[in-house]
């Protein structure tokens, strides 16, 4: 009698790397909820389908197998990218920021790190294909992306690429004999570009120094997502309080974004979060070590090396691409790692599982991609606003209002309007959500000024003021406004000493604006009998 086996149960299976990602995807959670920012909705949309994501291609089991769709996923984004930024080059699209060439971010930094993290696939792609025919159409997307890459002027992307590649081609067998010549090299590449711009090398230490700063405020469990901005630049108002005669008062401008990824994710989800994220990466990286790695294993430690390396001076994970493919990376390389602990699953369990990961995955993409054309659409749709109509100006706002509230950058824009008809009151009150959303520069803090001092309130306007000249040292507006509310509060030596601390002050760089504030203030020192100086 032949006897019936039991099928073997299928296991969700737990690895370190899966422990701190699901962690830190439940922290997330917990500090969306409880910062109470309403600019959280699309990150936390974005958070969570990452999760998804990571779930989706923990279905892959072998690697080689997928090896080439999966480096196809990098290849064709890439072409297409880089055909996009070659067409901004003959002005037949549009940029989508304030720079020339930058595809479709908001500026060359991220597009020529996102080229880099494309380029390492194919050029690895390139030299593993047999194939003639299919070597030569490698070979022409790899020269394309280098181009585009190229036209970023990224140096992050120039030294993360440069100190990463060579993991696609060598063994680490081989390249630990360099290690001590790379770090030398490393030094160097520093030190040349501090030399060929010392300004911008001297203002990334001095914003290492404020966000170091900024983690203080709550070193434990960050300040909430989307908090960077408001956390940063209340430090950074405070250092140049403090230190007036600073010489990186000419450095400072309002940040929106950390120029350090690992920063930026202590002063938004603190320690806990910092830990986490690079728990996830030590576990990889000690998974991998002294190991024999197949080639395509070498390609993603290459990846994840790159955006570790573009994170030490760019904003690397606020970019949802480039997040997801950090999340990648680690996916691949932690597929080996031994199982901490394992669920018992039945094989129709398993798969649903997995196909209840995709679709959540692709449900959210599809929510925040509605949330970020919505946003699209209204930025296309300011080019309507009339500034001799706010009446139908803010009817088009009100329409606005429901779908793009989350949107700090819409709330001023909207409490301009109402400003500006104004509605001082119910402006001030959406100043304040941008400003509890995370908008926290120089531009709300003088229209807060304004509103106030429109309405009489010179004190209020006072402090608004007072925190935009010592937040932008350098700026003329938050000076000129001081200047007009010591004059209103009849505190004309204030006044008048404010003013010639204006005309003294060196502009970065010269505008129609600056022209005109500096000419009304030499009119006011001379009406008011001063001496000017």
């Amino acid at each position: 009698m032949q006897v019936r086996q039991k099928p073997t149960p299928h296991k969700l299976l737990f690895r370190p790397t899966d422990l701190y990602i699901f962690l830190l995807a439940l922290f997330w959670i917990i500090s969306y909820y409880f910062s109470g920012s309403s600019q959280g909705h699309i990150g936390f949309t974005f958070l969570v389908a990452s999760i998804a994501y990571y779930v989706c291609f923990r279905s892959f089991k072998d690697v080689d197998k997928t090896d080439s769709f999966r480096c196809l996923a990098f290849i064709i984004p890439g072409v297409l990218q880089s055909l996009f930024v070659f067409a901004q080059y003959f002005d037949l699209v549009n940029s989508f920021g304030t720079f020339e060439l930058s595809g479709t971010f908001i500026n060359p930094g991220p597009l020529g790190i996102y080229l880099g993290i494309c380029l390492l696939p194919s050029l690895y792609q390139t030299i593993k294909t047999s194939h003639p025919n299919i070597r030569n159409i490698l070979f022409i997307c790899s020269g394309v992306i280098s181009l585009a890459l190229l036209s970023s002027f990224s140096r992050t992307a120039y030294i993360a690429l440069l100190f990463s590649f060579p993991f696609v081609f060598w063994p680490w067998e081989k390249l630990r004999k360099f290690l001590l010549p790379g770090i030398a090299m490393l030094l160097l590449a520093g030190a040349t570009l501090w030399m060929l711009k010392p300004d911008s090398a001297q203002g990334r230490i001095y914003h290492y120094w404020i966000s170091i700063q900024a983690l203080t405020e709550n070193p434990l469990t960050g300040s909430g997502a989307g908090q960077f901005a408001r956390v940063y630049n209340d430090y950074q108002r405070q250092f140049f309080y403090d230190q007036p005669d600073s010489r990186f008062a000419s450095l400072a401008d309002d940040h929106g974004i950390s120029f350090n990824a690992f920063l930026q994710i202590g002063i938004e989800y603190g320690m806990i979060g910092l830990v986490l994220v690079l728990g996830a990466v030590f576990t990889v990286f000690q998974n991998n070590a002294g190991k024999s790695l197949l080639p395509s294993r070498r390609l993603h430690v290459a990846m994840l090396s790159f955006i570790l390396l573009a994170g030490m001076s760019s904003y690397t994970f606020s970019i949802p691409v480039i997040w997801l493919s950090f999340l990648w990376a680690l996916t691949i390389l932690s597929e080996d790692q031994r199982v901490i602990f394992r669920i018992p699953l039945s094989a129709s369990l398993l798969w649903l599982f997995s196909g209840l990961a995709i679709v959540v995955f692709l449900l959210l993409l599809f929510l925040g991609g509605r949330q970020l054309t919505n946003a699209k659409a209204w930025e296309q749709n300011t080019e309507s606003i009339n500034d001799q109509n706010r009446t139908e100006n803010l009817t088009l706002y009100e329409g606005w209002y429901s779908h793009l509230k989350a949107y700090p950058s819409f709330l001023y824009n909207y409490a301009f309007e109402l400003s500006e008809a104004r509605e001082l009151e119910k402006s001030n009150l959406l100043l304040m959500q941008a400003n509890k959303a995370g908008l926290n520069n120089m531009d709300l803090h003088l229209r807060l000024g304004y509103n106030y001092y429109q309405m009489g309130l010179y004190d209020r306007a006072l402090i608004h003021f007072q925190y935009a000249r010592h937040l932008t040292p350098v700026r003329l507006s938050p000076r000129y406004w001081l200047v007009k509310t010591f004059e209103a509060q009849g505190k004309k030596d204030m006044a008048t000493s404010e003013a010639r601390d204006l005309l003294n002050l060196e502009v970065k760089v010269s505008s129609f604006k600056a022209d005109y504030i500096r000419n009304e203030i030499r009119k006011y020192l001379i009406e008011s009998g001063s001496v000017l100086k």
